[in-house]
């Protein structure tokens, strides 16, 4: 078990991760380790998805599988822009669509010509 602690008082602490290497090199054994591939001793993983803050690609919204469709630094699970690159997450008019993405990007519909047509007849 990964537990830090000598479960059956060999002397020997996480006995199922004792043998696997630890890639990464914090301490933390390959089996108990929520970042294989990243160093970080803390193992603090914010969201509960089983990836530790250190390489999880949405540390706060739970996303085990870490898909990243657009292959930018953001999961799928907290990406404005599902299919399109933006690193910043950019929003101008804050629509939950980044900037990259959206296709209207705060711009306001004009009325219609017959509306404009109605209010400028009442102004006169």
């Amino acid at each position: 078990m990964c537990n830090a602690i000598d479960d059956d008082c060999d002397g020997r602490i996480d006995e199922d991760a004792g043998e696997i290497v630890d890639a990464d090199g914090d301490g933390i054994g390959g089996a108990c380790d929520n970042c294989p591939q990243v160093v970080n001793v803390s193992q603090v993983d914010a969201d509960g998805d089983g990836r530790g803050n250190a390489c999880d690609n949405c540390v706060t919204i739970v996303n085990p599988g870490q898909q990243n469709a657009d292959e930018d630094r953001l999961g799928d699970a907290c990406d404005n822009c599902v299919l399109d690159s933006n690193p910043s997450q950019s929003d101008f008019d804050h629509d939950s669509q980044g900037d990259r993405c959206d296709l209207d990007d705060g711009v306001i519909p004009l009325p219609r010509r017959s509306h404009l047509r109605r209010v400028a007849r009442r102004d006169r």
